[in-house]
Formats: structure tokens, C-alpha cells, sequence
């Protein structure tokens, strides 16, 4: 609703000049007043937005190639665990996948392939990717992957940070959590090399 006042001036100099400055400024207060400051002054800040969601969330995309010197790795059984003693299951039965799409040629005969999982709100601070393989000349594998980091003093370690820390009984913690985080999701690559059974 308008809120209009009308300013009479006069025919002859009765009005001074100060006078009719001072109504001008006034109206003029009144107008600004009735926007909200925001819509005058963007102080959004993108970078601060990001890396709040980006070390809020708990989305994961692991991903990466596996390889062997005489397992098939197109088509390998791999198991995701929560824990090391392999109790706590999160994900079980995902096979590997050619490199190549088909029918495309494999040049690596079958030695190389990929492998891709999501994990979504997952709060461990670790996954433990367990290889399902023959057990005749490869025996089963189990690979660590941190997901969360924190420093010597317990503190949770923001996204985009790589270091080295030394605690107090002088040993060193390695923290690389520098994962791009693209579409709501943290993309960890790790690639695997699966070894021989030894004789």
C-alpha cells in the first residue's frame, strides 16, 4: 500500500530551501526503508556454502581399477565391510566390470577391470573392500579405504586437506581426504593390485 504525502509549496518565498530539502530527504529514507537489506547487498558467500556441505556430507563414490597378474578381473566377487574383523557387512556380492564396454576387444586380457560402489549417510570413518578370489593361486584380499579423517587431538579433519601429523609417542598419520566432491558425493579413487598366492 502507497503511503503518499503531499509537499505544498508555496506561491511566494515563505518556504525556505532548507525546508524543502528536508522533506526530500526524508521521503527518500522512507522509500529505502521498505526493501530488506539483502536484496541490496549480496553477501552470499559460495566458497563458505561449499565447503560446509562439502564436509557435511556423508556421501561416498569409491571407485578405481583393479589388477592381477592371472586373475580374471572382469568379473571378480568383492564385499564391502565396515570393520577389519569383516563382521559388520555394508555392501556383499558386487562383481567387477571390464574395462572396455562391449564387444570391444579387452587389451589387457581380462588382467584389468573396474569397479564402483556408492555409499550414502555412511558414518564410519573406514571401509574395508574384501576381493573374493580362487584361493589356487590367489588367495582372498582385504583393502582399507579412510573415508574420514581426524587429527592427533581427536578433531575432525575438513575436507580438502592433505598433511602429516605427529603424535605424541612421535609416530606420523598421514591425512589425504582431498577428494573432489561433485553431485552431493565425496569421489574416492583407489586402485587395486591383487597379489599372488606364495608358495
Amino acid at each position: 500500500m502507497d503511503d503518499k504525502k503531499k509537499i505544498l509549496l508555496g506561491d511566494t518565498d515563505i518556504i525556505s530551501r532548507d525546508n524543502e530539502d528536508l522533506f526530500i530527504d526524508i521521503n527518500l529514507n522512507r522509500t529505502f526503508s521498505e526493501y530488506k537489506k539483502e536484496r541490496f547487498d549480496n553477501d552470499f558467500d559460495l566458497q563458505k556454502q561449499f565447503d560446509e556441505e562439502r564436509n557435511a556430507s556423508r556421501y561416498f563414490n569409491v571407485y578405481g581399477f583393479v589388477q592381477a597378474t592371472y586373475t580374471n578381473c572382469n568379473n571378480l566377487l568383492y564385499e564391502v565391510w565396515a570393520n577389519s574383523g569383516l563382521t559388520i557387512p555394508v555392501l556383499n556380492a558386487i562383481s567387477t566390470q571390464a574395462l572396455q564396454y562391449a564387444p570391444q576387444f579387452n587389451v589387457f586380457n581380462k588382467l584389468q577391470g573396474r569397479y564402483n560402489f556408492s555409499l550414502t549417510n555412511y558414518t564410519g570413518k573406514s571401509i574395508f573392500i574384501k576381493f573374493l578370489t580362487n584361493n589356487i593361486n590367489m588367495p582372498d584380499q582385504v583393502f582399507e579405504q579412510q573415508l574420514v579423517f581426524y587429527d592427533t587431538s581427536g578433531e575432525f579433519v575438513p575436507y580438502g586437506t592433505q598433511t602429516i601429523e605427529i603424535d605424541n609417542d612421535l609416530n606420523t598419520i598421514d591425512i589425504n581426504n582431498d577428494f573432489p566432491f561433485f553431485y552431493n558425493k565425496h569421489w574416492v579413487k583407489k586402485n587395486i593390485y591383487l597379489e599372488n598366492k606364495t608358495l
